[in-house]
């Protein structure tokens, strides 16, 4: 068989194989994941950023927090109600495991 030839076979093969062979698990890796939240105080805003990551991420690497800034909130009649404070988490890998279907 020619070199053209060999190469055509090898890409069908590589087309058909994954199709014939059934995965037990799909793997979807992100790369740099991130997430953000908001809470009336700057560690509440980062603890539910990074749970964020936790409870999306099957495995994930190491956790860093970037804290936004905290703005208040006013009522209508001028008093504050509250803070609203953003944080930004972030992890270097996110690994999401999901069964295969079928």
């Amino acid at each position: 068989m020619s070199k053209h030839a060999y190469r055509l076979a090898f890409c069908l093969l590589a087309l058909v194989v994954p199709a014939v062979v059934p995965a037990q698990a799909e793997t979807a890796p992100f790369l740099t994941y991130t997430q953000s939240a908001v809470a009336p105080t700057m560690a509440q805003a980062c603890a539910g950023a990074t749970q964020k990551i936790a409870d999306h991420c099957d495995i994930h690497g190491p956790i860093t927090t970037d804290p936004g800034r905290c703005l208040p909130l006013y009522g209508l009649d001028g008093t504050l109600l509250t803070y609203a404070c953003t944080c930004e988490a972030s992890t270097t890998y996110c690994g999401v495991f999901r069964p295969f279907p079928g």
